[in-house]
């Protein structure tokens, strides 16, 4: 049975901003955020699929689509897109693999080669530690943003249109080590964005 959970921080009862995207691709809760600087407004996402195989990348494309046309059907813009990167040292590499290929191809008409994150990146800018625990880094967000997400995958989503957002020069208030991560995104952008 499909499951669906969202956070509704605003974003898709207003109008009009640029927007964007995060997307964290869990096989077993695939997380899309959607994020406005300008007014601090989200929406989050976290969807798990009822099938497996190819039948869940086919059903997670409509579902990632559908979060993309929610957002533009309130005539906000998006700007980018910013992916956790795929892990290759898991067990399950050549499935994240898939999923990872799955999301591109969607994005790809688009035009969209999306930023790929390391999960590294995405726990030191919440926490300031690359380390941190699934927990450490919901407490870092709510710390840091005053959100509070009771899913891992939506927070890691969250953390990446955040990223994303600052990468494209959104800079604002952000903490010395948010700021590293972004240097470091910005001086080899060829690492962490597909042409």
């Amino acid at each position: 049975m499909a499951k669906l959970k969202v956070v509704d921080g605003g974003l898709l009862k207003s109008r009009g901003h640029e927007v964007f995207i995060g997307i964290d691709q869990s096989l077993t809760g695939f997380a899309v955020t959607a994020y406005a600087p300008l007014s601090g407004e989200f929406y989050s996402w976290v969807y798990t699929s009822p099938y497996k195989g190819v039948k869940r990348l086919v059903d997670i494309q409509r579902f990632l689509n559908e979060c993309v046309q929610d957002v533009e059907a309130r005539a906000h813009t998006v700007v980018d897109y910013g992916m956790e990167a795929s892990v290759f040292q898991s067990q399950s590499a050549s499935v994240l693999g898939e999923l990872a290929a799955a999301v591109k191809l969607k994005l790809e008409p688009w035009g969209v080669y999306p930023l790929r994150v390391p999960v590294t990146m995405v726990k030191k800018y919440a926490t300031n530690k690359g380390t941190a625990k699934k927990n450490e880094v919901m407490l870092g967000i709510y710390k840091n943003w005053d959100v509070e997400f009771a899913d891992d995958n939506m927070a890691d989503s969250y953390v990446i249109a955040r990223i994303v957002s600052s990468v494209n020069g959104s800079l604002s208030k952000e903490l010395v080590y948010q700021k590293e991560v972004i240097t470091a995104i910005q001086a080899t952008p060829e690492k962490f964005r597909d042409s």
